[in-house]
């Protein structure tokens, strides 16, 4: 990799400074950054942060090419390279999982009868079961279920039910599945068995519920039906709450949160937040490789900006760029480390709306400006993470699967910031509140109609895919804008 090093940090296992691959920063490659802007007098300094699931070789490549954006602006660029390479792995699982065998009958299953309870398939009322060669059809297809009647299934199916009615229903409805079921009882049983133990990241615990429950005399396929049961249930009081995600996209969402999904939001979502948070733990009594890379940085930073105030010091955080970033002034406030920020600048933030709050919006003394490009939700809703799997963009699956709350706001989803119900109170009315105070310009959205062709530089994107802001032509023209003022 050609990159200089005074323009990279790599953040090693656990936060630290050990090495794990081809690439390692040492504290010494720090030092040298710092007495680099010292000794060219540099006036500007634009650290970056790139999404936290792609691999190391990736965050170097996009590093780089983030490198003219801020030269351009008369910024010296630092990236942290923070790899843990599990967006690949997410993506691959999903379409491992959806091409099971079990996985393609639970999906007919729950698209059926939760198709029934909403209506909404077409043209189709509440009541009417989809027939199985129209569901198959709708599944060969790149967006299933593209045309599902959203406002008709909101509206009499979801509209005539209660939550208390939906629960009072369960056992009707766990009766209408056992029969759907009945005649594939064995191989039920046989997937559950043999399938289902060899399929990564399946809730091995739900086979164990079987198991017991057959020991009980009662039959597998009973136990399944039970599950789907309340899977369906599940999607449909999303669309009681409107905290649904579209028909198809919330019906794989809640399969994965119950059968397949129990650990991956630990692992790998809540494993990117560990190391969001690990590279800005103390290094009190800490020394060499042990310490932590991003403590240090700000420690050393913060001493040279206390000897040069005119230093302005700019943030940029794509995607889970943003969760470091909050990160970054959460544990810098805590260890009392001081800096001056002018630009924190998000770009399609996953953080959640919870912790832009209380790290962002509650502490406007940690910084001068604050913008937020994010794509409108007809975007977010078009991105598909895996083609013909999983429909909507990958904010759309952090908050449907792999926060712990289904439905969590993600401060990037416009959905969130709208003010409509059920976001219509706190923290959202704070949220909608902030981003939309007059004459701040906090937030961009991709191809809105307030963001003309004829928008002043710094306010304008046309990125239409989650992945897509630092490649997008405008954003990267609007950054420097910024930094360059």
């Amino acid at each position: 990799m050609s990159l200089s090093k005074l323009h990279y940090v790599n953040v090693g296992p656990k936060g630290t400074f050990q090495n794990s691959s081809d690439i390692q920063t040492l504290p010494r490659d720090i030092d040298d950054i710092i007495d680099h802007v010292e000794q060219h007098d540099l006036k500007k300094l634009a650290i970056h942060f790139h999404g936290g699931l792609i691999k190391e070789s990736s965050g170097m490549k996009i590093a780089d090419k983030m490198l003219p954006v801020f030269h351009d602006a008369g910024s010296h660029a630092i990236t942290f390279v923070w790899e843990t390479g599990l967006l690949e792995t997410i993506a691959r699982n999903i379409d491992n999982i959806h091409n099971t065998k079990l996985f393609k009958k639970l999906l007919k299953l729950v698209i059926r009868h939760a198709g029934k309870k909403l209506g909404g398939v077409g043209g189709r009322g509440p009541g009417v079961a989809i027939p199985y060669a129209e569901i198959e059809a709708e599944l060969a297809k790149q967006t299933p279920f593209e045309d599902f009647n959203q406002s008709e299934a909101e509206s009499r199916g979801a509209g005539a039910l209660s939550e208390t009615q939906l629960d009072a229903d369960t056992a009707d409805l766990e009766q209408e599945i056992e029969e759907d079921l009945e005649s594939d009882a064995d191989e039920i049983e046989e997937l559950l068995k043999i399938e289902a133990p060899t399929t990564e990241l399946f809730d091995q615990s739900r086979v164990t519920e079987a198991v017991a429950e057959d020991a009980r005399g009662i039959s597998t396929f009973i136990t399944v039906a039970k599950a789907v049961a309340l899977i369906v249930k599940e999607v449909v009081r999303r669309y009681i709450r409107k905290t649904h995600h579209g028909f198809y996209p919330t019906v794989v969402e809640e399969i994965l949160r119950y059968y397949y999904l129990a650990d991956l939001g630990a692992w790998v979502w809540g494993g990117m937040k560990t190391a969001a948070q690990n590279m800005w733990l103390p290094n009190g009594g800490l020394h060499g490789l042990d310490q932590h890379a991003g403590t240090y940085f700000i420690e050393k930073l913060a001493a040279l900006q206390a000897s040069r105030p005119e230093l302005t010091i700019d943030l940029v955080g794509h995607s889970a760029g943003s969760i470091a970033i909050c990160e970054m002034l959460k544990a810098a406030t805590e260890q009392n480390i001081s800096l001056t920020l002018r630009n924190i600048l998000f770009l399609a933030p996953a953080c959640t709306a919870e912790l832009m709050s209380s790290e962002i919006i509650a502490h406007p003394e940690r910084y001068r400006h604050f913008r937020m490009f994010t794509m409108r939700d007809d975007y977010e809703s078009d991105n598909s993470l895996v083609k013909g799997v999983y429909t909507r963009s990958l904010l759309y699956f952090i908050s449907g699967v792999l926060e712990q709350r289904v439905d969590e706001p993600i401060a990037g989803m416009q959905r969130y910031l709208t003010g409509n119900k059920p976001y219509d109170k706190e923290p959202f009315l704070t949220i909608k509140e902030f981003l939309d105070q007059p004459d701040e310009d906090r937030l961009v959205l991709s191809n809105s109609q307030q963001i003309t062709p004829g928008a002043p530089p710094g306010l304008r994107t046309t990125a239409e895919e989650h992945g897509a802001f630092d490649d997008d032509g405008l954003t990267r023209a609007s950054l420097t804008a910024i930094i360059k003022q």
